[in-house]
């Protein structure tokens, strides 16, 4: 059986947080979709959600995404990972970015998503569990979302992994 680097990270990091007491951070599983809200918001106040290419909208175009439970999300365009500027975009290839959340209530949904890197690896691409965009969306326009603060004016948000499995 082979492993990938990713798969290998994820589970050293979920291992890593059971042993110091935080065993509700792990990786999206099932289906559902990608919340958006407001860093500074209310808890369960949503501000849109990921179209299918990663890319923050406020218009009805929540794409289905799947997680895998081994840190892959996937939507109908392909693995959500981050460019090297920690930008969210897609690939159709393998996964190659691992996405943990914060588990509550012994559901399936995924709150505060971000992107773990080696503590070493200053330069590799990163974000959460604050993401930022340029701004909020309007009317039909979607903004890309990054794991790093570019410019003074962005906006903070927050990604959380909305479970359909049983509903």
């Amino acid at each position: 059986m082979r492993f990938t680097s990713a798969a290998l990270t994820t589970s050293a990091l979920v291992l890593a947080a059971a042993a110091v007491g935080q065993q509700n951070i792990y990786p999206p599983g099932g289906p559902g979709f990608l919340r958006v809200s407001l860093a500074d918001a209310d808890e369960g106040e949503f501000t849109g959600c990921l179209a299918d290419d990663g890319k923050w909208t406020v218009a009805d175009k929540c794409t289905e995404a799947f997680g895998n439970g081994q840190g892959g999300l996937g939507t109908v365009s392909g693995w959500l990972i981050l460019d090297d500027d920690s930008t969210i975009t897609t690939v159709t290839t393998t996964w190659s970015t691992s996405w943990l959340g914060t588990h509550a209530d012994g559901n399936r949904n995924a709150s505060n998503l971000f992107t773990p890197t080696d503590d070493d690896d200053d330069g590799a691409p990163h974000g959460g569990p604050v993401w930022y965009a340029e701004a909020i969306p309007s009317g039909d326009d979607a903004v890309a979302v990054r794991g790093v603060k570019v410019n003074e004016g962005d906006v903070g948000i927050s990604l959380f992994f909305h479970a359909t499995l049983g509903e």
